[in-house]
């Protein structure tokens, strides 16, 4: 397998899921987000990104040639990460940029096929580069709910905002997560479905957009629901980073 590799262990994952398993933004009291010019796109034509590829345990994880990243045969406890890769000898396309904006919306579209899984894009993905990530903040569906959560290995997952939001399987929708600094030293996380406002939720003590000399970094999460009838599959499309401010 690629260096991008399975995060977080069995227990972990049991405590994940328990948790809770552009445009501008125009509501009357709030923020207005504006999305502005592209950083980073992949169309999963090919692995340009280095995302991971590869089978273990039954998981088959993979780019399909046609646009489409697609990680099937998922049991709870397994949760697949999509990072962008960074061998030490030649970073990925992402991060070998000089800087990456602190303001960014992060977007990917995504299929549940088979099971039942909270699929999530994330986003301020704080650690080492060759070491899954230690904190950030993802956004995303499990097929009944919505939310957007504050995560850590060393903490139980904090849920920042949640609603109902039923997506059927076989229904690809596109998943934006908004993470903007707001000018007074607070992080606007927004979750947005298919262009709609969801969930929103404002950090008064964000995730740093950089830790060490290193920026953080956005990318890709599932996490098999344990009342899953058979295996989860899904597929995502289109993953895109934009830059991103408060107007």
């Amino acid at each position: 397998m690629s260096r991008t590799t399975i995060h977080l262990d069995a227990a972990l994952i049991a405590a994940l899921v328990a948790a809770g398993c552009g445009g501008n933004d125009k509501a009357a009291d709030t923020p207005a987000v504006h999305v502005g010019a592209v950083v980073y796109r992949d169309t999963f034509d090919d692995n340009r990104g280095r995302w991971l590829e590869g089978s273990r345990d039954g998981m088959t994880l993979g780019l399909r040639g046609d646009g489409t990243l697609v990680w099937s045969g998922l049991e709870p406890g397994q949760n697949p990460s999509g990072t962008l890769d960074t061998p030490f000898d030649e970073p990925a396309p992402l991060l070998s940029r000089p800087t990456i904006p602190e303001g960014l919306a992060v977007s990917a579209s995504v299929e549940m096929r088979k099971g039942a899984a909270l699929r999530v894009v994330y986003c301020r993905a704080q650690g080492p580069r060759d070491a899954p990530p230690r904190a950030w903040y993802e956004f995303g569906i499990d097929g009944r709910q919505a939310m957007i959560r504050k995560m850590s290995i060393t903490a139980p997952p904090k849920v920042l905002a949640r609603a109902e939001q039923i997506v059927p399987n076989g229904r690809r929708v596109r998943v934006t997560a908004y993470c903007v600094p707001d000018g007074d030293g607070k992080l606007v996380l927004v979750l947005r479905l298919d262009g709609r406002e969801v969930a929103r939720a404002t950090e008064a003590k964000p995730l740093p957009p950089a830790t060490k000399g290193l920026y953080a970094t956005s990318g890709l999460h599932a996490y098999p629901r344990p009342d899953t009838p058979v295996p989860a599959s899904l597929a995502w499309y289109d993953f895109e980073v934009r830059r991103a401010a408060i107007t």
